[in-house]
């Protein structure tokens, strides 16, 4: 694991989604930037005028303005030798971090020229300098608590559920503990086709249809157990259509796994 400090562009060819995703070119970056390590968010000085870039920013001045941890790296579809970094665990400062503090760099500029310019988009930086950031951001991680996301965010009214009879009584649901990013994760990983019937909104609807799909959560949540469950959206959520998801939970008395749907679409 390292401690690195990762350029977003207020504009860019790049598609970031900040705090989900970060994209960047192979060759040195793909060296400096791996799965489990802890990420400081950069902005550099503003130079675009649109409203919107400036509302999203916490100052126009170069400055810190987040952390995060890499996920999993996997190649960008769209851009050819480039890949994707997915972010979790995103938390925003609630103040922008300067880049300089009576006129000394918060970072450790040592073994990078033209520390700030073209070619040094992804730093490593010794724990300290992780540390002095959220000191100076004035941020607590172990405060941060995870909210809950459900289907529906996706569009549902949580009519998405199964149960079991019995005195142990659990409920077999796509809610869990987790905060509405997992989505997003879920999707730049497993893309937005249905991983049952292969419908892509997109595809079929245009830009109308673009980015919708559900979010299937694989494992059942036992409801009475108090426990949190860390969900990896790699191997625990997956992308199904309304159709298939409604099949998935339409008998009460069971919640069909992905593969005896498939099974049953196939026949």
């Amino acid at each position: 694991m390292k401690y690195i400090v990762i350029v977003e562009q207020d504009e860019s060819i790049y598609r970031d989604k900040t705090g989900l995703e970060y994209h960047f070119p192979n060759g040195k970056y793909l060296k400096r930037i791996s799965e489990g390590d802890k990420v400081i968010y950069y902005k550099g000085r503003l130079k675009s005028s649109e409203e919107k870039v400036k509302k999203s920013r916490l100052s126009k001045e170069p400055h810190y303005f987040g952390i995060g941890t890499v996920e999993s790296i996997i190649p960008d579809k769209e851009l050819e030798n480039h890949s994707v970094a997915i972010i979790k665990d995103y938390i925003r400062f609630p103040k922008a971090v300067p880049f300089k503090i009576k006129g000394e760099y918060v970072e450790e500029t040592s073994g990078y020229s033209n520390h700030f310019m073209g070619g040094n988009s992804v730093r490593e930086q010794p724990k300290e300098v992780f540390d002095k950031i959220l000191t100076l951001a004035e941020v607590d991680i172990s405060d941060i608590t995870q909210s809950e996301y459900n289907d529906y965010n996706q569009g549902e009214s949580g009519s998405l559920e199964s149960y079991s009879e019995g005195n142990k009584k659990k409920r077999y649901t796509t809610i869990y503990e987790r905060n509405s990013q997992l989505r997003e994760r879920a999707i730049a990983i497993h893309g937005l086709s249905c991983v049952v019937c292969d419908f892509n909104f997109e595809e079929k609807f245009g830009d109308w249809g673009a980015g919708f799909i559900h979010i299937h959560h694989l494992e059942p949540i036992s409801e009475g157990k108090g426990t949190q469950k860390e969900v990896n959206p790699k191997t625990d959520l997956v992308p199904v259509c309304p159709n298939c998801h409604a099949m998935i939970h339409r008998k009460k008395s069971k919640t069909l796994d992905i593969e005896e749907l498939k099974a049953i679409y196939n026949d």
